[in-house]
């Protein structure tokens, strides 16, 4: 699916495991790259490690970021050395930086950006958040130690507007015949819908309006094995997480709006606000 993968690595269980996750989405003769950022304001973290006499010692904190990078070199090494004896390619590289920021600016250069993360946190040197944002690649989240089996593979879209990426994801699982492919489409409706001016929300007609709906989603979307559903609520990312649970899906597929500062603040974005809610492996198609 993807030709050059880059994976962020802190060393954490999760990000390690995220490395077998992604030789899954890894076209035949594709490459890996593990990246590993150094915070270019390292020397500063270490005072809260080490007394001031360790700090007021240039020659021993010099000494010590010294040590911390061929750690760091040698765990990815051993790492690349584990995969490459199952045939993958892949290579490593260091950084000094904002780990977010050489992500970021990295990712021009990949289709892919794969981030391992606790389920509790996002993880030590990692900002999810920002790199889904900025990225100029496809974003793949994984919660927790997971192992993605693509069984079960939904797709929630916007049926005002789907992306070339998207309709090209979908296309390419339905065309799996051990794929379970379900699309679906959230109607949000406002979360006052029984103040009186409005009328009572038993007025509103929401099979006669879920029927018109899967009617126009089957028309955009034409695709074989796929099966379709209209959901309605009043948050998106939360109807579709629930949805996705019940149905035990392996990984979400959703496209990335690129927004406004003021539409970011005010609105928000379902995929972003899906990732912050769900633990459920997440690609984000930009």
């Amino acid at each position: 699916m993807y030709n050059n993968i880059l994976i962020p690595v802190d060393f954490t269980d999760e990000s390690i495991k995220s490395i077998q996750s992604a030789t899954n989405f890894l076209k035949e003769g594709g490459k890996i790259t593990l990246f590993h950022a150094i915070p270019d304001d390292l020397p500063a973290y270490l005072s809260f490690f080490e007394d001031m006499t360790f700090f007021a010692d240039s020659s021993l904190v010099e000494a010590k970021l010294i040590e911390i990078r061929q750690k760091a070199e040698e765990k990815l090494s051993k790492l690349v050395s584990e995969f490459s004896k199952e045939g993958i390619n892949i290579e490593a590289e260091i950084k000094d930086g904002k780990p977010y920021v050489e992500i970021i600016k990295k990712s021009a250069d990949y289709d892919l950006v794969v981030l391992g993360l606790s389920e509790k946190n996002y993880g030590v040197s990692v900002s999810p958040m920002k790199v889904i944002r900025k990225a100029l690649s496809d974003v793949l989240v994984i919660k927790g130690k997971k192992d993605i089996k693509q069984k079960r593979v939904l797709f929630p879209v916007d049926i005002r507007e789907v992306s070339d990426k998207v309709l090209d994801k979908i296309k390419f699982f339905s065309q799996k015949s051990d794929v379970e492919l379900y699309i679906v489409y959230v109607i949000e409706m406002m979360p006052f819908l029984e103040i009186e001016y409005l009328g009572s929300s038993d007025v509103i007609d929401f099979e006669g309006i879920k029927d018109k709906t899967l009617k126009t989603l089957e028309e955009k979307i034409k695709v074989e094995n796929a099966k379709r559903a209209v959901l309605v609520g009043t948050g998106a990312a939360d109807e579709i997480n629930a949805f996705a649970r019940s149905k035990e899906i392996d990984l979400v597929v959703m496209g990335h709006k690129r927004k406004s500062g003021f539409e970011r603040t005010v609105l928000g974005s379902t995929s972003e606000k899906f990732v912050h809610i769900s633990k459920i492996p997440t690609l984000i198609v930009k």
